[in-house]
């Protein structure tokens, strides 16, 4: 079939269909040149160790992220977090892991408000005028 182009000219349609694999298993030209990988081979040497498996040490094995999130830092599988904190700079409060400098701004932030005549009501999360 021919569908009209922009400039008003005819041009043949493509042939969209997917070229299948022909039935009873026949492989293409391409795949029958590549050598077929053998499953079942045994080595003629001799097994010198006898049976023993080398273990590997704990911190050489498994991934280690560069960049995580602070639970992947605290526990140790990655190294720093987006913003660039490592472990040092990471804490736990009311089980959160939390940045250790953004807690003692906080807490500055607070003593401040509280300095100068707020106080916090129980039961709220806001900072009342005295």
């Amino acid at each position: 079939s021919t569908t009209s182009t922009m400039s008003g000219g005819r041009r043949k349609k493509r042939n969209n269909t997917k070229r299948r694999r022909q039935s009873g298993g026949q492989m293409s030209m391409s795949t029958q040149s590549v050598p077929m990988m053998r499953g079942g081979q045994t080595s003629t040497m001799p097994k010198m160790m006898g049976g023993q498996t080398s273990t590997m040490p704990k911190m050489m094995g498994g991934t280690h992220l560069a960049v995580g999130s602070k639970a992947q830092v605290w526990h140790g599988t990655a190294r720093h977090t987006s913003g660039g904190l490592t472990k040092k700079d990471l804490m736990k409060h009311k089980g959160r892991i939390i940045s250790r400098r953004k807690h003692t701004l906080g807490k500055k932030a607070l003593k401040n408000l509280v300095k100068a005549g707020y106080k916090a009501k129980k039961g709220t999360f806001k900072l009342f005028r005295k």
